[in-house]
């Protein structure tokens, strides 16, 4: 496996998290919502061509649809939960737990969110290090028969699952074994930059 920063890096164990977390916070580095009349505008250059100038009321109704949808999106921490909320911790196996809000047996789109665990140590003989995670969320995309995706990418026609980097975090855990929060703060990727979670039990 390639290394963040130069020690070694190997998949590490998830301690005692609990079996529910809340967000306590979450900060994001892409600023605040833009307002809807710039969002109309991007909405308009995007698909405006399929409107005729006499649908022009259309084209609003269904960038202000857009717009709700876009809002829900960035009051969450990565599109999933809102701060307070509480979400079960689904441990998938040792390196991965799921956080989900309304666990059905498998992922939700746009909802869920898998956190994959490693360990970086300070160095190549060094027992000190950090902790760090991938963050993805899920959705499903149609396939179709001599699409890209089918003929290239392999993929069997009809929906497919699919999983979204969102970002690479370091994680901060306030004890160890058990622990009561934790925080991720970002390293790179196009998530939102951090976020607070207390665990519970």
């Amino acid at each position: 496996m390639a290394s963040f920063l130069g020690g070694g890096k190997r998949d590490a164990s998830w301690p005692d998290v609990g079996r529910n977390w809340q967000l306590l916070q979450f900060s994001s580095g892409h600023g605040a919502p833009e307002s809807f009349e710039k969002f109309l505008s991007g909405h308009r250059e995007s698909v405006g061509h399929l409107y005729s100038a006499s649908n022009e009321g259309k084209l609003i109704e269904g960038a202000r649809k857009a717009y709700h949808s876009y809002l829900e999106y960035r009051a969450r921490f990565n599109g999933c939960f809102k701060v307070r909320e509480r979400v079960q911790v689904i441990r998938e196996s040792a390196i991965a737990i799921l956080l989900s809000r309304e666990w059905t047996g498998s992922p939700a789109d746009h909802s869920d969110m898998e956190l994959v665990l490693t360990f970086e140590s300070d160095g190549l003989f060094s027992r000190t290090g950090s902790y760090y995670c991938e963050a993805y969320t899920f959705g499903t995309i149609d396939v179709g028969l001599g699409s890209f995706e089918h003929l290239v990418g392999q993929e069997k026609p009809g929906k497919s699952r699919v999983s979204h980097l969102q970002g690479i975090y370091r994680v901060h855990f306030d004890a160890l074994p058990e622990v009561r929060s934790v925080r991720l703060s970002k390293l790179r990727g196009h998530g939102d930059d951090s976020a607070e979670f207390t665990c519970l039990r």
